[in-house]
């Protein structure tokens, strides 16, 4: 997988009837590919390598003033100047080499990275389940090299940020579920404290790491509902999120530690967090005598949430004033419904908000106008919801995959195609589809939540929190995906996971089916 992955990014600087690919006959040098950002990149290594340093100002951008490079991402130049240095033992390369190379070196880790995250996601104790795990892996591997939407980013002469922020992205999440899983604290607080290593380097390359906040911010929130959040895995998040926040403050004056408690993309991170505490406070102190009450009738778990609310509301307040929360849920709305705003981020053509009939162009093959790639990622996914629902009532587990189906094509399909389509994203119909499809899965769930809490039943809390953390990601660059162009990449490498789990679970009950007809049809 490796060597097929790098042999398909490294085509571009093969060598084409005598003539090398990506090579400048004026300059007699290697070249960059048609992209703008990676020549600004490649420009600072250049720098790097002959004054030994970044300078502080940019004079060759905003003339006359400058640009200040430590609001930049620093780290993408020197890990391309670290290339430079590990070519250079093998011969005598240029800087414009070293850059042109540097997306296929990223990739080839990406891949490793990918399939160790993939594997977690599926493995389990029981060791029928290892097998199961490495083939799912290897064969979503396979489809993660060759997807179209994610291969732009990753070839040899763009050396972009997402090339090796995708490496440090899947690394955090392989790192985070190791954490996770650990069963020794020790084991779980060094793991976490990668985890958050790994996502701060990611945070200095690429605005991308919003992805890792929101993603194990809102599976460990759904984990704590379910009361699978004990002191080891408090911990781990603690460290992952704390070093993670101190490195980014730290490292980069693009961020600091006051916007970054208060952002509207890290705030449900660090509102996790601070459940946490609050919890702990709550039930592990004298304060919970007074509690106990409330308790029987609600989960302690939802009683600390109501209170870290009001709690954080009022704290919110008084240090930032009255109308910081109602901007924050207008920001926070207005994000669900237009999520790229502004006249320059609009016009950026990879930043336009795209309709369903465009982007699912990345997900062909295409037989006779229907997207084969989506379609199977999609029926994966409805699989997967259903295995994840395996501990509840066979019941309940099926009323709540037709929701999660109807949620799906709500997210999707919301927004269809531009005006006159009933479905355009704009009008109120999309509207009510987009957010009535989400508001009645999430209603579903408490219902039933709550039913089995007053029942005694604690199904719920069986489900396993390596799926709360895939879906959680998944649902994210499926958002994300309807939210932006150049973000469609995103969903390209998570959504072949589910073909992957589509195939082997296939596979899997075309053994365990006795009848033949069943069996046709499987």
């Amino acid at each position: 997988a490796v060597i097929l992955g790098v042999y398909i990014r490294s085509l571009p600087m093969q060598d084409h009837g005598g003539n090398p690919g990506l090579w400048d006959i004026t300059t007699n040098d290697w070249t960059l590919g048609p992209d703008l950002d990676p020549w600004l990149f490649t420009r600072y290594a250049d720098t790097i390598v002959k004054q030994g340093s970044l300078p502080r100002i940019d004079t060759f951008r905003n003339v006359p003033l400058g640009f200040d490079t430590s609001i930049e991402t620093k780290l993408l130049p020197y890990m391309i100047v670290w290339t430079y240095y590990l070519v250079n033992l093998f011969g005598n390369y240029s800087i414009n080499f070293a850059a042109a190379i540097f997306p296929v070196i990223m990739f080839a880790l990406t891949i490793i990275s990918f399939f160790l995250f993939v594997r977690e996601v599926f493995i389990r104790t029981d060791k029928k389940t290892v097998l199961k795990a490495n083939l799912t892996s290897l064969i979503a591997t396979f489809f993660m090299i060759v997807i179209p939407a994610f291969l732009s980013r990753t070839i040899a002469g763009i050396p972009e940020k997402e090339s090796a922020g995708f490496f440090f992205m899947f690394l955090t999440f392989y790192l985070f579920l190791k954490a996770w899983k650990s069963e020794k604290i020790r084991y779980s607080a060094i793991l976490g404290g990668l985890a958050g290593i790994s996502t701060a380097a990611m945070g200095l390359i690429w605005g991308g790491v919003v992805y890792v906040f929101v993603a194990i911010g809102v599976a460990t929130l759904l984990a704590f509902i379910l009361n699978k959040v004990s002191k080891k895995e408090a911990i781990a998040y603690g460290l992952w999120l704390g070093l993670s926040a101190f490195l980014l403050s730290f490292f980069s004056n693009r961020y600091n530690l006051s916007e970054f408690l208060t952002s509207t993309s890290n705030l449900i991170s660090v509102f996790v967090l601070f459940v946490i505490i609050i919890h702990i406070v709550l039930w592990k102190t004298k304060i919970s005598k007074y509690l106990d009450g409330y308790s029987k009738k609600i989960p302690k778990n939802i009683i600390s949430i109501i209170i870290a609310i009001l709690v954080g509301i009022v704290l919110l307040s008084i240090i930032f004033g009255i109308s910081f929360i109602p901007n924050k849920i207008s920001g926070l709305i207005d994000t669900f419904i237009k999520p790229v705003t502004g006249r320059f981020n609009i016009t950026v053509a990879e930043n336009r908000q795209p309709y369903f009939t465009e982007w699912t162009a990345s997900f062909g093959p295409f037989l006779k106008n229907i997207p084969i790639l989506f379609w199977l990622f999609f029926i994966g996914s409805v699989i997967l919801f259903k295995e994840m629902l395996k501990p509840l009532l066979k019941k309940d587990a099926w009323i709540l995959t037709g929701l999660y189906i109807l949620f799906f094509f709500g997210l999707v399909f919301s927004r269809y195609a531009p005006h006159p389509y009933i479905l355009d994203g704009e009008g109120f119909i999309s509207r009510l589809f987009y957010f009535g499809s989400a508001f009645l899965l999430i209603g579903a769930l408490i219902y039933y939540y709550t039913r089995c809490y007053q029942q005694g039943l604690r199904k719920f809390e069986e489900i396993d929190y390596e799926y709360l953390f895939f879906f959680s990601i998944f649902v994210l660059t499926l958002f994300t995906a309807r939210s932006a162009v150049r973000l469609i990449m995103v969903l390209g490498p998570i959504s072949v996971i589910l073909v992957g789990y589509l195939i082997i679970a296939t596979i899997t009950k075309f053994k365990q089916t006795k009848d033949e007809t069943s069996r046709i049809v499987v």
